[in-house]
Parts: structure tokens; sequence; C-alpha cells
């Protein structure tokens, strides 16, 4: 079993890569842009895309694990809004940016943990899964605000969303760094090889030596994680 481990581990990611025709598109695309649309690569423009981009590119890593597995997440839009309906109503009672995020975060990976515990120990589809998580996520929100929304939160995640690095918005290096954490969890760690395994060859990976389950499980605990935080860095938090 070791054996098969150590194979496993040495040759998935020499097989596994970025596919390159999606950047050259995205490449090629973006030189078309930059020489037929007037004004898109002015500074001002760049900055507006890339922020509006920024959660939604914090969102879509989590989901590339997620599929990988030949799993999907139907529940992420609406856990998304339950963790900013606990981060507005955390900071409009009082309680500074981090523990209201803190909340937020917490919440998220329950949520992911739970999802994943039905998926992947309980052998459920998950669609059925996350399409019942949507509902009750979705419920939970309205339940808490009864409808209406959340006033008084304060300064704090505005405050948060105008900071900037180096001239660039902080939100966009927290988008970046989500992918390069991403990317590494997939290409350079064996937790990589275990999530490429599960959606490819979940056998091989069990006959390894591997828990499957409780990798299964993290990817969702991991989805959670990242969709209880990427709401307070839009305005709309």
């Amino acid at each position: 079993m070791s054996a098969i481990a150590v194979s496993m581990g040495s040759q998935i990611p020499s097989r596994l890569r970025p596919p390159a025709a999606i950047s050259c598109i995205c490449l090629l695309l973006l030189v078309g842009a930059v020489l037929f649309v007037p004004g898109f690569a002015s500074r001002a423009n760049l900055l507006n895309v890339s922020l509006q981009a920024a959660v939604l590119l914090m969102l879509a890593m989590p989901q590339t694990l997620i599929i990988l597995s030949e799993g999907l997440d139907l529940a992420s839009g609406a856990l998304l809004s339950l963790c900013a309906v606990l981060l507005a109503q955390s900071l409009a009672g009082g309680q500074g940016l981090l523990p209201a995020l803190c909340v937020a975060i917490a919440v998220g990976a329950v949520f992911g943990l739970v999802t994943g515990l039905l998926i992947a120990c309980l052998d459920l589809p998950p669609f059925v899964v996350t399409l019942g998580g949507f509902g009750i996520a979705q419920g939970i929100a309205l339940v808490l605000t009864d409808g209406n929304a959340v006033t008084g939160i304060g300064p704090g995640a505005a405050a948060f969303y105008a900071q900037t690095l180096l001239g660039i918005p902080l939100v966009i290096w927290l988008a970046l760094g989500v992918c390069l954490f991403t990317y590494v969890l997939l290409y350079r760690t064996r937790f990589g090889n275990h999530v490429f395994a599960i959606g490819g060859n979940r056998d091989a990976l069990v006959l390894a030596g591997v828990n499957a389950r409780a990798s299964h499980v993290m990817i969702y605990v991991y989805s959670g994680l990242v969709v209880g935080w990427p709401r307070c860095c839009s305005p709309g938090a």
C-alpha cells in the first residue's frame, strides 16, 4: 500500500498542469480589448473591473476543488448572503471587524463541514445536499433580517474596502492571494493529489491507504471558509 501511495504522490503532479489553452484565450481577449476598446487599458477601468471580479474570483477558487472531486455546490451564493448578514449584524451590534469576520468564517466553515459530511460520509448526492443547503442558508438569512436591510454597521467594512497596497486596492491583493494559495494547494501538496484522485479514481486512493472521506470533507470545509469572508471585501457588506 505504501508503495502505491508513493507512486501516486510522485506521478500525479507531473501529469496535471493548468490548461494552457485557457490562458492563451484569455490573453488574446485581453490584447484585443486593449487594442480595439477605447479606454479599456486605463488604470481606472482596470481597477474597476478587478474590484468587480475580486469577490467572484475568490468564490470560484474552492469551486474548482469541488468540481474536480465530481461534486457541485449550489449553496455558496446563499451561504455568502448568510455570512454577510451575520457580519453586518455583528458590526451593527458593536463588534469590531475582526470578531465579526471570525463569526462569519466560523459559520461558513461549519456549514461546509456539515455539507461535506453528508456528501462524503453518507454518500448523498451533492446536488440534493447543496440544494437543501441553499434553502436552509437563505431561510436563516431571511429570518435573521426579517427581510430588511441591516443598518448601522459602522465604517469598519468600508474602511477595509478602501485600503490600498502599492496603489492597488487590498481586495485585489486578497483575491490574488486566494488564487495563489489554491494553486499551491492543488499542485504542490498531497491534499491536491487527493482532490484529483477523488474525482478521477477514488478506489485507487482508498487502496493507497488514504482516508478519502476526510479529504472529501475538507474540500467543502475549505469552500465554507472562503465563502465566509469575501463579503467584507464588497462595498455592500
